[in-house]
């Protein structure tokens, strides 16, 4: 492990972390027990410290999950764990610094914070460069995904199976973070929930609800899929489905499957889903009538939570890259979403703005509209020059490399246009952080910040 060894003192326990990329990292700290055996999809238990010492100087592995976007190799059940990053250069003495909490994206079946390999040194998701050029305590967390987290087994079997808990997963990282934060020289009273694509769909479900009212006071939400959520005969459905998959009767089968037998029936009922040309995410929260009593663009209307809320101009350019163009009037049929007549370019064009209204924009100009608190929209349509010269637009997720500083197939986020891109999200989010947002709230100018 590369860095000097770092401690925080507190009344629960004494973390010691690393000095690594211009933070102190406190990498991998329980914020509740193991989800295995009796706790096996349940609502998490918060971890009990008694004050024992607590080594974050490694990180964790991933919630179990199917291949997806990262690929990523290292996971286990025992996966609720949270990363905890603040820039080297703060004084102590100084006072306390803003808060963001990052809920990953992945279509709640893929994702996490842990660490690359099991016996790496490499985080999924190393917030270093973010947390110093924010100017905040950064913190980011595992919660449980699919099957494990998101299937709602509730419906057939109640009394062993408890619904929506990857949702309480979040909620119980976001107790321990306004519990203990100051410790490591966080504002309790200044936290952002932020988050992209069903990270950011996550927050907006959980901002309505009374479970989750007083653990943040902002947040920003990229990308939200905010219309991703089932009732409960759907939610139904889908257990069934995944149920058959796996070759399981009732849901308590379940423990008598590998892991692999989980995942791959998850990516069964995934690529069913592509099939039959269904948008909605598989894995979604469930609106349960206990945490999510509405459908959350409904719910958030009249709380009191910042928030700054956009999309990436051609989010859903990803979802058809896989097809060529002349299977784009197919795909128009099979999604039952018509081209945009108002837009200009191809066919494909005008149904990747149809697709991307339907999927993000529709939704979030709806919050924008009936929200009375603070709000400001952005969209984003940077493309760097790696994009450019494979064609390909403002897509989903494309902004989160020059966002945090990584580097990928099309994205050098030190090439100087990348980095003023990356420079105009991070400051964003520090204006946000700071209560210092220099532009009109949307009520006010009905104007989007655009970051190109």
């Amino acid at each position: 492990m590369n860095g000097n060894e770092v401690k925080v003192f507190s009344e629960i326990a004494t973390f010691t972390g690393i000095v690594k990329n211009g933070c102190r990292q406190f990498r991998g700290i329980p914020f509740a027990k193991a989800p295995t055996g009796d706790l096996a999809f349940r609502r998490p238990v918060p971890y009990e410290f008694d004050g024992r010492d607590i080594d974050a100087t490694k990180g964790s592995p991933n919630p179990i999950q199917i291949r997806g976007h990262r690929n990523i190799r290292y996971m286990d059940e025992d996966c609720l764990y949270l990363n905890v990053f603040v820039p080297n250069d703060h004084d102590d003495d100084a006072g306390l610094l803003p808060v963001i909490v990052w809920f990953y994206g992945g279509s709640y079946n893929t994702g996490g914070s842990g660490l690359e390999d099991e016996g790496g040194d490499e985080l999924v998701w190393d917030m270093s460069l973010f947390a110093r050029e924010t100017g905040s305590v950064v913190v980011n967390f595992n919660y449980r995904l699919n099957a494990y987290g998101f299937t709602y087994f509730h419906g057939l079997d109640p009394a062993r199976f408890d619904e929506n808990i990857g949702l309480y997963d979040q909620i119980e990282a976001l107790k321990f973070v306004k519990a203990h934060i100051k410790d490591f020289g966080g504002d309790p009273d200044n936290i952002m929930a932020a988050g992209q694509s069903a990270g950011a769909a996550a927050i907006l479900a959980l901002a309505g609800t009374e479970e989750a009212k007083g653990l943040f006071n902002k947040a920003f939400m990229q990308s939200p899929n905010a219309g991703h959520f089932w009732t409960k005969e759907e939610a139904t459905d889908v257990c069934r489905k995944t149920l058959k998959y796996m070759g399981a009767k009732e849901p308590k089968d379940i423990f008598s499957k590998t892991q692999d037998e989980i995942t791959d029936a998850c990516n069964k009922v995934k690529k069913l889903f592509y099939q039959k040309g269904i948008m909605t995410c598989p894995y979604s929260p469930v609106i349960d009538g206990t945490l999510l009593k509405q459908m959350p663009v409904t719910a958030i209307r009249d709380k009191n939570i910042k928030i700054v809320i956009g999309n990436n101009s051609e989010d859903a350019y990803m979802f058809t890259r896989a097809f060529a163009d002349f299977l784009m009037p197919f795909l128009s049929w099979l999604l039952k979403v018509k081209p945009r007549k108002d837009v200009q370019g191809t066919y494909r064009d005008r149904l990747v703005a149809a697709m991307t209204d339907n999927l993000y924009r529709d939704h979030i100009m709806d919050i924008a509209a009936n929200y009375k608190a603070p709000l400001w929209v952005y969209e984003y349509s940077f493309v760097t020059d790696e994009m450019r010269k494979e064609g390909i637009p403002a897509m989903h997720t494309v902004e989160l490399s020059p966002q945090f500083g990584f580097t990928d197939q099309w994205c050098d986020p030190n090439a100087p246009s990348t980095k003023r891109a990356g420079d105009t999200f991070r400051k964003l989010y520090r204006d946000l952080a700071y209560d210092m947002m220099p532009y009109p709230e949307y009520k006010d100018s009905h104007a989007k910040i655009v970051i190109r």
